[in-house]
């Protein structure tokens, strides 16, 4: 069995500076990500693309962000079916759940409504 795993050292003090390292590495992975969120929906990392030992934060930090609403955007208008239609910004008003993506010129439910607590 000792060929496939080795015991840890007794002498515990460099184990312990390995883990703070990694520990501090971590932090400032997740400072650097946390930085640089994307709020626009469409540009954003997907979720399952973050480092599992992140994701919690990441989730928590875009929740306290809240929804993408560009509420000073000229949205542009897309003709369907010979009627010329484009999002209403007080949509927002009523709809909190609601975002928008600039980049894509779409609506998308925002991610507190999927499962994590009361609309």
């Amino acid at each position: 069995m000792e060929r496939f795993f080795k015991r840890k050292s007794s002498l515990g003090s460099s184990d312990s500076v390995g883990s703070s390292r990694t520990s501090s590495s971590r932090q400032s992975e997740l400072g650097e990500v946390l930085a640089n969120l994307q709020a626009d929906p469409g540009l954003r990392i997907r979720m399952i693309e973050y480092d599992a030992n992140i994701r919690d934060e990441v989730r928590r930090a875009y929740l306290e962000k809240g929804p993408c609403q560009p509420r000073g955007h000229s949205f542009p208008q897309s003709n369907i079916s010979g009627i010329n239609r484009r999002f209403i910004p007080q949509w927002f008003d009523e709809f909190d759940w609601l975002e928008y993506s600039v980049s894509k010129d779409a609506a998308v439910e925002a991610q507190k409504s999927k499962g994590l607590g009361p609309r």
